[in-house]
C-alpha cells in the first residue's frame, strides 16, 4: 500500500493491533498510576486494525484527517465487506469489481477514485464526500437511510440506486446518463448541472431541486411529486406519465415533446416554458 507524505510524517504502522493494543493498555496499567478511564481515553487517539487483502479494516484520523494515496493501486475481485474507513481523505484509488457490504465510509473525502463493476450494498456513505470520482456499471444497494452525501464533478453513467433513503443529497457537475433510481426516496436532494440523459427515476419524492439539468428521454415513474423543482431544465421527449405532481415548479423549463399523460397537477407552476408539442392529454389541474 502507498501512503502520501502526511501519513509516513505520522510514522504509523497498521499491524496487528489486537495484540499491541493488549500490551499498551497492560503497561499502562502496571505502570502509570491513573484511573482504567482516563487510559481508555488517550488510547482513543491510537489507530489500530487488522489487515484483509492488504487494507486495514479500521482506520481512523480522529483529530486530524490522514490521507491514503493508493495511485496505480488497482484491487480487483476483493471483499471488503466491514471494513471501516471513518473522518480520511482517499485519493487516487482504483477499485474493480470490489464489493462494499457494510462498509463504513462515514464523513470520508474521496477524490479522483475510480469503482468500476463495484458493488455497495448497505454500505454507509453518509456524510461522505465523492469528488472527481468515477463510477462505471456500479451499483448502490440499500434499505437504509443515508443523510449529507455529496458527489461532485463525478461520472457515474449506468449507475444503478436501488432501495435507497437518501436525504440532503447533492449531484452537483455529474455525468448520469442513463442511471437508474429504482424504489428509492428522496427527501431534500439537490441536482445542480447535471446531465441525467436517458435516466430512469423510479420514486418517490419530496422537496427536490433539479436545476440547469438534461432530463431529456429521462422516464419519471413515482408513486407521487412533492414540491418538486425544475428550475431551467431541459425534459424534451421525457416521459412523465401517472405521476401525481404536487407544489411543482417548471420555471424555465424546456417541455418541448415531453408527455405527461395523465398525471395530476395540484398547486403547480409553468412558467416560461416551451410547450411545443408537450403532451397534456387526460390531465388534470387544481
Amino acid at each position: 500500500m502507498k501512503l502520501s507524505k502526511n501519513w509516513r510524517e505520522h510514522k504509523w504502522e497498521f499491524i496487528d493491533w489486537k495484540i499491541e493494543y493488549q500490551k499498551i493498555l497492560i503497561c499502562m496499567i502496571l505502570i502509570l498510576p491513573i484511573p482504567i478511564e482516563l487510559i481508555e481515553k488517550v488510547l482513543e487517539f491510537i489507530p489500530r486494525g487488522n489487515f484483509i487483502n492488504g487494507i486495514p479494516t479500521y482506520i481512523s484520523g480522529k483529530k486530524n484527517k490522514i490521507t491514503i494515496d493508493l495511485r496505480g493501486m488497482n484491487r480487483k475481485d476483493v471483499s471488503l465487506n466491514g471494513i471501516h474507513f471513518t473522518n480520511l481523505n482517499i485519493n487516487y484509488s482504483k477499485f474493480v469489481r470490489c464489493k462494499f457490504g457494510s462498509v463504513q465510509l462515514k464523513k470520508t473525502i474521496i477524490y479522483g477514485c475510480t469503482f468500476e463493476e463495484c458493488i455497495f450494498k448497505s454500505a454507509s456513505i453518509s456524510g461522505c464526500q465523492f469528488l472527481r470520482c468515477t463510477f462505471l456499471e456500479c451499483t448502490l444497494n440499500s434499505n437504509d437511510a443515508y443523510h449529507k452525501t455529496t458527489f461532485s464533478n463525478c461520472i457515474m453513467d449506468g449507475t444503478r440506486f436501488n432501495r435507497l433513503n437518501m436525504n440532503f443529497f447533492k449531484f452537483i457537475d455529474c455525468s448520469m446518463k442513463k442511471c437508474q433510481f429504482r424504489q428509492s426516496f428522496m427527501d431534500n436532494c439537490n441536482f445542480m448541472r447535471c446531465n441525467n440523459h436517458r435516466t430512469l427515476f423510479h420514486f418517490r419524492m419530496n422537496n427536490c431541486l433539479f436545476e440547469e439539468c438534461d432530463l431529456s428521454a429521462s422516464k419519471i415513474s413515482a408513486l407521487d411529486v412533492i414540491r418538486l423543482q425544475c428550475i431551467g431544465c431541459n425534459l424534451e421527449s421525457a416521459i412523465l406519465r401517472d405521476i401525481d405532481f404536487r407544489w411543482a415548479n417548471f420555471e424555465k423549463s424546456n417541455l418541448k415533446n415531453a408527455d405527461f399523460e395523465r398525471s395530476l397537477f395540484k398547486f403547480c407552476s409553468f412558467r416560461d416554458n416551451n410547450l411545443k408539442g408537450t403532451n397534456f392529454s387526460n390531465t388534470e389541474f387544481f
